[in-house]
């Protein structure tokens, strides 16, 4: 049913979009909108996936940075990471099925990366789900 421009206009935005974010295997690309709506993409053909995310707040004024986890089972077993005010909500990505929320912030989120890294403890600098590896010596670089 329906025209085409039609289907096309269902499946946009109804606003602006503040966040992108591709799948592990770059196939997918994930949209955050200010409508709050998390919209998932085909990149080769630029069709619309048609997966409801549930339970989505956008709240971030500005741009939002999120991020996907690889699985070495494929995309269909990753998961996004999206920030929704001070929670960060834990999708599977390929049913939209919200898995969890992580609680505890202060502030807003604004930025998720995930893997091992490093940032100084501010909330707007976002969440690191696996710690940083220990310094040896107590030092960073340099000799002696």
């Amino acid at each position: 049913g329906g025209r085409p421009s039609q289907r096309r206009r269902s499946a946009t935005h109804d606003g602006g979009v503040n966040g992108l974010c591709f799948s592990p295997c770059g196939t997918e690309l994930l949209t955050f909108g200010k409508d709050d709506k998390l919209r998932l993409w085909d990149v080769g053909g630029g069709a619309y996936l048609n997966v409801h995310y549930e339970a989505v707040a956008n709240a971030a004024p500005r741009n939002v940075t999120f991020a996907s986890s690889a699985c070495s089972m494929g995309c269909s077993h990753a998961h996004a990471y999206v920030p929704c005010g001070r929670q960060l909500h834990v999708y599977e990505w390929s049913t939209g099925r919200l898995r969890g929320r992580l609680r505890g912030h202060f502030e807003r989120i604004n930025t998720v990366t995930l893997g091992k890294a490093w940032a100084p403890p501010n909330d707007r600098l976002g969440l690191f789900p696996q710690p940083a590896a220990p310094i040896s010596g107590g030092r960073r670089g340099g000799n002696g």
